[in-house]
Parts: C-alpha cells; structure tokens; sequence
C-alpha cells in the first residue's frame, strides 16, 4: 500500500472518528441530563460547547420542548439554552412563554423559562414577554417573571412592579419589592417609603428598606 493510500485512510478515519465525537443523539442529551454530575459535566468540563449550535443544539431545543419527559430534564435543558450564546434563543424562550399549554401541568417548566429569559437584557421583546407573563395563572411563573425583570433592570417593568407590590401575594409583594430595589430607579421610592414605614408585614417592611437603600446607593 503507497504512502498516500495510507496517508489518505488515516484522514478519513479522524474524521469519521471527530464527526462520532460530535455527533450526539436526544438519548445520548438525555442521559447526561439524567447524570447526577450534569451541572459539572455542561457548566465545569466542556459539554456545554458540544450543544450551542447545528444538530445537537436543535436536540437541545427538542429536549426542552418534550412534553413526554420528566420536568426536571426539560427544566436543564432550559437552563442550558439560556446559556448557549446562540442567537436564536431568544425567540425561542419567548414563544414557550407565550404558549399557553408549555406548563404541560407543570409551572415549574414555564417558571424556569421566565428564569432563563433573565439573562437577556437587551431585547425588549423579552421584557414584554415577562410583562405578560406576570399575569400568568400560576404564582410560580408570575414569581419568576417579577424577578427576572429585576435582574433586566428595564425601567419599562416599574409601573407593573408598582401594582404587585399590593397583591394579595406576600411572595409576589416581595418579589416585586426587591425588583424595584434591583432597577434602582428613584421614582418607585415614595410607594418603597410608604411600605418600609406603613406596612403591616416586617418581612415586606424589610425588603423594602433594603430596595431603598439599593436605589439611594
């Protein structure tokens, strides 16, 4: 066999071997989403890299949007999506909020959606997206909502966070209080003062207190 014969077999051989190293299945994803080691094995040792883009990346979505499997999964795919870098994530966070049979009986699902759409703070599509989603019927999900748009700081949440902050909800009051706190915009101040000096509940006086103090500083 020539050099070049060889040399040529030797070629095909590695890239079959890289494409089989790349190439992943939605069991393969599953598995390792399964893993008690799976917040090492994509955040810690590299596996997260296989999955932001081409195929394995559209796995990643497809695991996340299964209704046939177990929230916990879909929930780590959907933590993982927020983190991909991949340009089309956004959109694709903002029509699994927007739908309304996502939960699939499970708020937990559709509240970690409004969790991942926190690390995007330049589309305003997102904080719309988090606007409606405050009207959510579950409190899980109008929670998550409340403090993701904290962690945007977008001033066009205050008005809505203004409302919460008298909800029946002693939850949602604080979580509403505490994203006021985080956008740090002096015109929340006044409702923040009246809560830290009027309120009946010291857990809320507390909170707002702390809102304040984030603003002032």
């Amino acid at each position: 066999m020539s050099f070049h014969v060889k040399f040529l077999i030797v070629i095909i051989s590695l890239v079959m071997f890289n494409g089989s190293v790349l190439a992943t299945t939605e069991e393969d994803l599953i598995k390792k989403l399964e893993s008690d080691i799976w917040y090492d094995l994509f955040y810690n040792k590299g596996e997260l890299q296989k999955y932001k883009k081409g195929d394995n990346f559209k796995k990643l979505v497809e695991v996340a949007e299964n209704k046939g499997l177990d929230w916990h999964i879909r929930i780590k795919a959907i933590k993982l999506l927020s983190v991909t870098s991949n340009i089309a994530v956004p959109d694709i966070l903002i029509n699994m909020l927007y739908d309304p049979f996502f939960n699939h009986e499970c708020p937990a699902i559709k509240s970690s959606v409004a969790e991942a759409l926190g690390n995007f703070s330049n589309d305003s599509r997102v904080v719309d997206a988090l606007l409606y989603s405050m009207n959510d019927g579950e409190i899980q999900v109008r929670e998550a909502s409340i403090d993701a748009l904290g962690k945007i700081r977008n001033k066009k949440a205050i008005p809505a966070l203004l409302k919460i902050v008298d909800d029946k909800s002693i939850a949602l009051r604080i979580a509403a209080i505490r994203s006021l706190g985080m956008i740090g915009d002096s015109s929340a101040l006044n409702k923040l003062t009246f809560i830290a000096e009027k309120d009946a509940i010291n857990e809320i006086r507390s909170t707002a207190k702390d809102a304040i103090e984030r603003i002032v500083n």
